[in-house]
């Protein structure tokens, strides 16, 4: 693994800001320089870009509630609409280019902030997100389809998903 280049700055950071990053830093078992890193981190591949890309925080409950009242038939044709109409732009705004690697990144920066769970492996041309959101099973579909939706506009890309009512298993393939 390469190392990352560190660049030495000097920040002047109201007292009561400094005090809350201290404290959260301190209950995260993480030093207030290992949080500010990730914080700025996460600025920077995602907060910086996303409400030009259209992306906006919601409540849970808001997508439970409205998918509740829709059809798997409907969840998928509006995971393909909204994929086929925007994912294109919204990877090239957030991460410059748009290809597997680029897409993987967005995935993982949105599940990041968003403050889902996920793990991601690698195993030869073969990939697997597993993602967990306690959000309902059409929830998870509809993500599910999203995430198929973006991986298919990529060419030698094949995708299986499994999906339960807490979480996604997303297979990627490269063909």
């Amino acid at each position: 693994m390469s190392k990352v280049k560190k660049s030495h700055i000097t920040l002047r950071i109201d007292a009561k800001n400094l005090e809350k990053l201290r404290q959260e830093a301190q209950e995260k078992s993480l030093s207030t320089n290992v949080l500010i890193n990730q914080i700025f981190d996460s600025y920077t591949s995602w907060h910086s870009y996303a409400p030009q890309a259209g992306m906006i925080s919601v409540l849970r409950d808001l997508p439970v509630l409205l998918f509740d009242n829709m059809t798997f038939p409907e969840l998928e044709k509006l995971a393909k609409k909204i994929i086929t109409a925007k994912i294109h732009d919204i990877v090239l705004l957030l991460n410059g280019e748009f290809n597997f690697e680029s897409a993987v990144s967005l995935a993982k920066s949105w599940l990041k902030v968003s403050g889902f769970p996920y793990r991601y492996e690698t195993a030869n041309s073969s990939y697997k997100l597993i993602m967990q959101f306690d959000m309902g099973k059409k929830w998870s579909f509809f993500i599910a389809r999203c995430f198929e939706e973006m991986f298919h506009t990529i060419k030698e890309i094949k995708t299986q998903s499994e999906v339960t009512d807490n979480s996604v298993a997303l297979i990627l393939k490269k063909v």
